[in-house]
């Protein structure tokens, strides 16, 4: 929804889906990220960095467990494999 500046609405329509599917109290120890090291970073897709942390603030307030991979937090930009992997200890 924030990479591809979609609409909102789509964020709710998919935790009933969830909900439905695996039952709320299974949603709620579901993982919650915006992205990783196993995939082309976030801000690789979108450099905008608002709609980015609007994504981190989320992953923490929706249901579910949040997670924030190294790299989220230093706002790592890479793509695909191996740019998704960015050194750690230069930042």
């Amino acid at each position: 929804v924030f990479q591809q500046k979609q609409d909102m609405s789509q964020i709710s329509s998919r935790l009933k889906e969830y909900y439905q599917v695996f039952g709320q109290d299974r949603t709620m120890k579901l993982g919650t990220f915006v992205d990783n090291h196993d995939n082309a970073r976030f801000l690789s897709q979108n450099s905008d960095q608002k709609l980015f942390t609007s994504a981190v603030v989320l992953s923490m307030m929706i249901d579910g467990i949040p997670i924030v991979y190294y790299g989220t937090a230093q706002m790592f930009s890479g793509g695909n494999d191996p740019q998704n992997r960015e050194i750690f200890w230069n930042t």
